[in-house]
């Protein structure tokens, strides 16, 4: 899976929740947006770190 589509996917569905949340719920749709975020950038961080290893290996053999 590409590094774009795995940030793109839950920061379109952030933005879908800010579209759609009532004004009330602010606080609960931006800490939703900041946990998404988060977990996003955890989770790019880890698809690249499996790649870097991935390619130092090829590189070795």
């Amino acid at each position: 899976m590409s590094r774009n589509v795995v940030m793109l996917v839950p920061l379109l569905a952030a933005l879908l929740a800010l579209l759609i949340a009532d004004t009330r719920h602010d606080y609960i749709v931006v800490g939703s947006f900041v946990a998404i975020t988060a977990v996003v950038w955890v989770a790019w961080r880890v698809v690249d770190g499996i790649a870097l290893r991935r390619q130092r290996r090829s590189l070795e053999q």
